[in-house]
């Protein structure tokens, strides 16, 4: 696979996914998360907004710095979840849900 055009890069090619109630459960998890530290850099929130419209969640990655970790981290807990509960899930969920519960357990 080529590397992408500067405006696939930009998001400019995204094909939106219209999100069933599952999906749609994930990103609201997703959005908590990322409030409860307190936001994140700009650059981080496109390309959340582009895995969000594709329907990319699994590539989703909001990332904690500051703010309230216990919080994010059972609400990453809680999206992972709903995504292994998906058919066929991407089997690195398992790990990440894993290394999730593990921070939980940390920041607590």
């Amino acid at each position: 696979m080529s590397d992408p055009s500067p405006l696939e890069a930009l998001g400019i090619f995204e094909v939106p996914k219209q999100l069933d109630d599952r999906e749609t459960a994930i990103v609201e998890l997703f959005l908590t998360a990322i409030d409860a530290m307190g936001g994140i850099r700009a650059g981080h929130q496109h390309g959340l907004a582009r895995w969000f419209t594709t329907g990319n969640l699994t590539a989703a990655r909001p990332l904690a710095r500051t703010g309230n970790p216990v919080r994010y981290w059972t609400t990453l807990i809680q999206a992972g979840e709903l995504l292994l509960a998906q058919p066929s899930p991407d089997p690195r969920l398992t790990y990440v849900l894993t290394q999730c519960r593990l921070n939980a357990t940390r920041a607590t």
